[in-house]
């Protein structure tokens, strides 16, 4: 049996599907510490009632292979290419907090993981900021000081992470879909030494 890809739109906050797309051309990637983007193409017929849920930047997509999540992020554009015919980019949730300022905090010796842990938690807890993103507690092998200020407004939380992965042994990650079809969910992942992640894949 050969395997199949399917792309849904979710809701923006807590990966809930709403519908189904019929989408073709579909592509996706998983970087490590990186962002990975997923770009597909759909046809509105008449009646569908897909088109309504996407509508970036509040929606979600959800890519899937057979039943299990593999890719997750949120809908950046849709230009139509096409009569009737759309082209859609979504980029990977983590991206989402290349926007959002870093909490002002100060860290003294804290684990890599735990600062990063930290952060995300701080900015979560400002409306409009949580994505429904899950931060699992782990620990690297480097620690390191760092102080946010208020007025640091440039410092996001996504530069805090590519800050601290970009130091000598520190930590590796990326945004991993997880769950179930009826679950869906979205886990950051840190390591020290992730490796590769899944290869680019494409359907026709």
């Amino acid at each position: 049996m050969s395997t199949r890809f399917h792309a849904y739109a979710t809701r923006w906050d807590d990966g809930s599907i709403v519908e189904e797309i019929p989408a073709r051309g579909l592509s996706f990637d998983l970087p490590v510490s990186a962002h990975g983007e997923a770009s597909f193409t759909a046809t509105v017929e008449p009646g569908s009632a897909w088109r309504a849920a996407l509508a970036p930047p509040v929606s979600g997509v959800l890519i899937t292979r057979d039943t299990l999540p593999v890719w997750d992020g949120w809908l950046v554009s849709d230009d139509q290419s096409g009569p009737r015919t759309f082209t859609f980019r979504a980029r990977e949730w983590g991206s989402f907090y290349g926007a959002v300022p870093a909490v002002a905090h100060t860290y003294t010796d804290v684990n890599d993981h735990a600062i990063i842990q930290d952060v995300f938690a701080r900015a979560r807890a400002v409306y409009g900021q949580d994505v429904g993103l899950i931060i699992p507690d782990s620990s690297g092998a480097v620690s390191s000081d760092l102080t946010i200020n208020a007025w640091d407004h440039n410092l996001t939380v996504e530069q805090v992470l590519t800050d601290l992965g970009n130091t000598a042994r520190g930590p590796e990650w990326y945004v991993q879909a997880t769950g179930t079809l009826d679950h869906p969910t979205r886990t950051l992942v840190l390591g020290d030494r992730l490796g590769a992640t899944d290869p680019t894949v494409l359907e026709y």
